[in-house]
């Protein structure tokens, strides 16, 4: 591997993990839970990947012997997706060692199954995506994806400075990110009330509701019954019930059952940020001299 320049990694089933995040359980949590809920078979699995890889280029990409980083690559649907585009070698790098697990176990059970995987070599790697530059080696990248994460960045003018330096010339940066207004509304407003709230907290009460998998037997009521109705379930949750009526009814309750759905990631965040397109653009072009092949809303495809 020679894009690697770290020897401070230690290798555990198969994950390299190097200088983990503060928020490695939050992200562990996330990843364990959303890959729970994925469909058991293993070809239907990160349905439209594919498509949704193309989306950040605005069109058809040859990955065919190139080296890839999936940066916040989660359960590893993209970094899949570069393997069946015939890259080279792809470097699944994320907080989340569940992600990560869950990654190269359903890379194996493809390549097992013969599912249109060609030789491509994956590499999981569990970091701190602010030290991803003291892993690999400068001018070594060809292409670095960057799927709905940058927002959830603390410095994203560093993050977007560290995948161009590790980008070869001519390396190409596709990413996407989170813009105010276009989100959901009733999702944008539930995410504020429990983005200050510990995660053993928000894990608690999405037990009592009955929204984690694996867990209903600690169920207490429906998120409905619990709005429409004066139980309650602890004193602690009083707040967070309180601001969630106001939502219901503001949005109605159907809407923040079904159309919230109540689960982490939608709640639990270290950053949200909400980045104005205009000024990534720009950062991108007038201070890293990227050339924007392609932009439209919150996506950008620079090449260096």
């Amino acid at each position: 591997m020679n894009q690697i320049k770290s020897t401070d990694m230690e290798v555990t089933q198969g994950v390299h993990r190097h200088n983990m995040p503060q928020s490695v359980n939050l992200y562990n949590n996330i990843w364990k839970n959303e890959d729970d809920c994925q469909t058991k078979g293993v070809a239907s699995w990160g349905q439209q990947r594919i498509g949704k890889l193309f989306s950040l280029f605005g069109g058809s990409v040859n990955f065919s012997k190139k080296n890839v980083i999936d940066a916040c690559s989660g359960l590893g649907r993209l970094a899949i997706a570069s393997l069946e585009l015939n890259a080279q070698t792809v470097y699944a790098v994320d907080g989340s060692f569940e992600g990560l697990l869950a990654t190269s176990k359903r890379e194996k059970r493809m390549r097992d199954c013969d599912l249109l995987l060609p030789n491509g070599k994956l590499v999981p790697i569990q970091c701190d995506m602010d030290n991803i530059s003291e892993i690999f080696h400068k001018n070594s990248i060809d292409v670095i994806i960057h799927y709905m994460a940058l927002h959830h960045m603390n410095d994203y003018k560093k993050t977007l400075k560290d995948f161009y330096e590790l980008l070869k010339p001519d390396g190409s940066l596709a990413f996407n990110f989170f813009v105010p207004g276009e989100c959901d509304e009733s999702i944008a407003c539930l995410r504020e009330v429990f983005l200050k709230e510990s995660l053993d907290f928000t894990t608690e009460f999405l037990e009592k509701i009955g929204n984690i998998k694996g867990r209903e037997s600690k169920k207490v009521c429906s998120l409905e019954d619990l709005i429409s109705s004066k139980k309650k379930i602890d004193k602690k949750f009083d707040k967070v019930i309180s601001q969630l009526k106001n939502l219901a009814q503001r949005f109605g309750i159907k809407t923040l059952a079904n159309k919230g759905n109540l689960h982490w990631e939608s709640m639990q965040t270290p950053h949200l940020n909400g980045l104005d397109i205009q000024e990534v653009r720009n950062y991108i072009k007038n201070s890293l001299n990227m050339e924007i092949k392609y932009s439209n809303k919150g996506i950008i495809h620079a090449i260096k």
